[in-house]
C-alpha cells in the first residue's frame, strides 16, 4: 500500500483491550482494464471459503473463461482450533458457575483467557477474510472481469444449519468478507454485485 498510496497521521487508541495504533494509507482510485460482459462468479461454500470463476455472456447464456479457483486458507484449520478452545473455556466457565465458583480467582482467570481468546479468533478470522478478499479481486483484475458476482447473503441461510457448518457458513458467508471485497474491487474501478443462488450451482463448472 506504501507503493502506491500515502501514509497519513497515525492515531492511538486506548480500549479495554489496552492500546490500538491506527496507521491509515490513501490510496487513490486505480482503473483496471476488463473485458465486457465478463464476470467473477464467486460461490462460498464451507471446505473451501470460496470458488472463483470467470464467465462471459450476457444475461442468459455464460461461458466459462477461466479455469476454477479453489480458495482454501492456510489457516482455516487454526481458525477453527482457537473456536474450539474457547468453547472449551466457556464450558469450564459454565460449570463454575453451576457449583456457586464465579468470585473464584479461578474463574477470573479462566474468563481472561476465554476473552483472549476470542480476541485472537476474531483477529484471525478477519486477516483470513482480508486475505480472501485480496486473492478474489486479483483474479478478477487478471482476467479482465469488470464485475465481481456473490450470491445473495439472504438467501444462504438455512435454519437446519447448526453446529460447526453453520459456524462455516457464518464465518465466510456473511457481511465482513463481502464488504472487504466490494471496498477493495472499488479501488480497482471493478464492481460488484450480489445475486439470487437459485440454480448457480446446478452445473460444476469444466475447464
Amino acid at each position: 500500500m506504501l507503493d502506491t498510496g500515502d501514509l497519513q497521521a497515525p492515531t492511538l487508541h486506548f480500549s479495554e483491550h489496552g492500546y490500538t495504533l491506527d496507521v491509515p494509507v490513501s490510496i487513490p482510485e486505480q482503473e483496471t482494464e476488463t473485458v465486457s460482459d465478463r464476470v467473477l462468479a464467486v460461490d462460498l461454500g464451507v471446505k473451501k471459503q470460496a470458488t472463483a470463476v470467470g464467465l462471459d455472456g450476457g444475461d442468459k447464456t455464460h461461458e466459462q473463461v477461466t479455469p476454477p479457483q479453489f480458495l482454501d486458507h492456510p489457516a482455516k484449520d487454526k481458525l477453527f482450533r482457537v473456536k474450539a478452545d474457547a468453547e472449551g473455556i466457556n464450558d469450564r466457565l459454565a460449570e463454575l458457575r453451576r457449583q456457586g465458583k464465579s468470585h473464584t480467582e479461578r474463574f477470573d482467570h479462566l474468563l481472561c483467557e476465554y476473552r483472549q481468546t476470542r480476541r485472537k479468533e476474531r483477529r484471525l478470522r478477519e486477516q483470513i477474510q482480508h486475505d480472501i478478499a485480496n486473492q478474489l479481486v486479483w483474479i478478477a483484475a487478471e482476467h479482465g472481469c469488470e464485475t465481481i458476482v456473490f450470491e445473495s447473503l439472504g438467501q444462504m441461510e438455512s435454519p437446519a444449519a447448526s453446529g460447526s457448518v453453520a459456524w462455516s457458513i457464518s464465518s465466510w458467508a456473511r457481511g465482513e468478507l463481502l464488504a472487504y471485497v466490494e471496498y477493495k474491487a472499488g479501488l480497482l474501478g471493478i464492481e460488484f454485485t450480489t445475486v439470487k443462488p437459485w440454480g448457480t450451482s446446478r452445473f460444476c463448472p469444466v475447464w
